[in-house]
Order: C-alpha cells, then sequence, then structure tokens
C-alpha cells in the first residue's frame, strides 16, 4: 500500500503481466497505436489507429470490462469518413453529460502537413458519423504549418483544449490553447508552452489533461531532445502559465518504452497509461499498458483499489 498514489511525478511501472494488451477481432499483423482510453462508469472504450498513419486509415475502437482484455467494436468508428479529410492522426474521446465528444486532427496530406483539430459527438461512443472543424491552424508564427494531438476537458461550462503546434517552417512542436463554451465557437489564447532546455528541447506534444481536487490543472504531455522521447508532466493554476515537473522526465520502470504517446486516466486513487509498445509503428506497434508507481488500498483488505489494473 501507498497512502501518495496521485502523485504522478513518481513515475509508472509496465504492467508487464498483460503486455501488450489484447484486442479481440483486431486485425493481425496492422500497428495498432496513438491510443485514446475512457471510463463512462461502466466500460472503458479505446479508439486506436488501425494502421500506419496515412491517407484513408481510420481508427477502431475496442471495449473492456476491466481494462485489460479487450473486444474490437468497430473497425472504423472514426476516419475519413467522420471529417471529411483524408489524413485523420491523433484524437480524444471524452464523456461529458452523456455524450461522447471527439476532437480529432485531420487533414488532406499524408504527411500531416495543413491539419486542423475537427469535433463530433456520440451517443453511443461507438461510432461518430460526422465532425466539423473546431479550430484552424493559424498565421503566427508558432501554428502556421499545422495543429494536432489535442487533448480536451470540460469545466465549469467551458471547454479547454491544448493541443500540439508545428510552426510553418521547421519540424518543432509547442503547445497552443484554445476555449470554447458551445463546441462551435473557439476562442485561440495562444502558445501557452514553449520548448524547454533538455529533454524536451525538440519538440513537445500534449498526452492527458485532469484537474484535481483542489483545482491544479494537471498535463501529461510529450518531450523530445534530438531522437530520444520522454513523458513530463506541468501544472498550471490558470490553463495559460505551465510549470514543469521539478521530477521530469517521469520514470518507467519494469521494462517500458516510455513511448511517449497515449492516454492517461485517473484511476481508483492512482493512474494508468495506455500507451505504445514500439516507437516504429510498423506490424509489431502494439498497446501496452502501465500503472502508478505505487498502489493503494485504502480500506485495508489486501486487495489493490484499482482491481486488476494494479
Amino acid at each position: 500500500a501507498c497512502e501518495i498514489c496521485d502523485d504522478v511525478s513518481l513515475g509508472f511501472v509496465d504492467v508487464a503481466s498483460a503486455n501488450p494488451l489484447p484486442i479481440t477481432g483486431a486485425t493481425a499483423d496492422v500497428p495498432h497505436y496513438l491510443a485514446t482510453v475512457l471510463h463512462d462508469g461502466s466500460r472503458f472504450l479505446m479508439y486506436y489507429m488501425a494502421g500506419n498513419a496515412g491517407a484513408g486509415v481510420d481508427h477502431a475502437v475496442a471495449e473492456s470490462a476491466d481494462g485489460l482484455q479487450w473486444t474490437q467494436v468497430d473497425a472504423a468508428a472514426f476516419g475519413p469518413a467522420t471529417t471529411g479529410k483524408d489524413y485523420n492522426y491523433s484524437a480524444d474521446v471524452v464523456f461529458s453529460a452523456d455524450q461522447y465528444h471527439l476532437f480529432v486532427a485531420g487533414g488532406p496530406a499524408s504527411n500531416g502537413s495543413d491539419t486542423d483539430i475537427y469535433y463530433g459527438t456520440s451517443g453511443t461512443g461507438l461510432s461518430f458519423p460526422s465532425a466539423s472543424q473546431a479550430v484552424a491552424s493559424g498565421s503566427a508564427t508558432f501554428d502556421g504549418r499545422n495543429i494536432d494531438q489535442p487533448v480536451a476537458l470540460w469545466v465549469d461550462g467551458t471547454w479547454h483544449m491544448l493541443y500540439a503546434t508545428t510552426p510553418t517552417s521547421g519540424n518543432t512542436s509547442t503547445i497552443g490553447y484554445a476555449t470554447s463554451a458551445n463546441e462551435t465557437t473557439w476562442t485561440r489564447r495562444g502558445e501557452v508552452m514553449d520548448l524547454g532546455t533538455s529533454y524536451d528541447s525538440s519538440a513537445l506534444w500534449p498526452i492527458s489533461l485532469w484537474v484535481d481536487d483542489e483545482g491544479t490543472k494537471h498535463l501529461l504531455y510529450g518531450g523530445k531532445s534530438g531522437s530520444s522521447t520522454s513523458i513530463a508532466h506541468a501544472t498550471s493554476s490558470d490553463w495559460l502559465t505551465w510549470t514543469r515537473d521539478m521530477a521530469n522526465p517521469l520514470a518507467m520502470a519494469s521494462g517500458g518504452s516510455a513511448k511517449a504517446n497515449g492516454q492517461l486516466l485517473p484511476w481508483h486513487g492512482g493512474f494508468i497509461y495506455y500507451y505504445n509498445a514500439s516507437g516504429t509503428c510498423g506490424p509489431d506497434c502494439e498497446i501496452r499498458v502501465a500503472r502508478s508507481m505505487c498502489t493503494l488500498d485504502a480500506d485495508g483488505d489486501g486487495v489493490a483499489d484499482g482491481g486488476a489494473l494494479f
């Protein structure tokens, strides 16, 4: 048992016995990556790109009762037919007010250029029939080429969305911020995290966003320095100014590769983190799960509160 499990600074431990996660019904020898995972109160849902990034590739959806054993429900939960764009990359799906809210990067080119953020909803979470443009790449230096990798939260009547931005020239990325009260009209708030000086000196992008009981905003993000990628943590009191965690980059123990694309979920006083198993995303690119470095047994019954995930 551990009294402090909600401190993401402690890092993660790979749940080796479960990995890579089995997805019954998924196409064999096809990469599965860029997972976004939620729990809607009755089940886990996981959305992932089912194939190498490129034109025409859909995102599949799988469901699970325990977060470990998965069954693919639909090979095309969203994709080109949803956004009207050939290229559909990273996505976030949020369950709020009995609706599933999709935020996905879509664009015309297979190399990821000229992508914007699209928004749509679903009543079941299994299929998103349409999504319209929410936030477009801008004219500023930091986001002139494309924006992608959105993460979003509905807090006190406002959508807060962070996303990766790529400048008109070069291949670095920083983090931008936009808000909306009605999902259709978005206000761009500018760049809120710039490049760092070490583990995130080449690029950074958002992974997951959450707010704790005290109102502090937390961001798990990916950082890149040269060819090395890391996972990192930052906090904010106002969504605009973010402070990097002194513990960065975060540790991933027991064989985890710390691939910095995935989804973090607060779970029974701790965290679970779904992430890619491979950095190349060839046929061996699968999805893994990690958990908080410590486990929590609040009632003292000898069983971890997070169930099989812990």
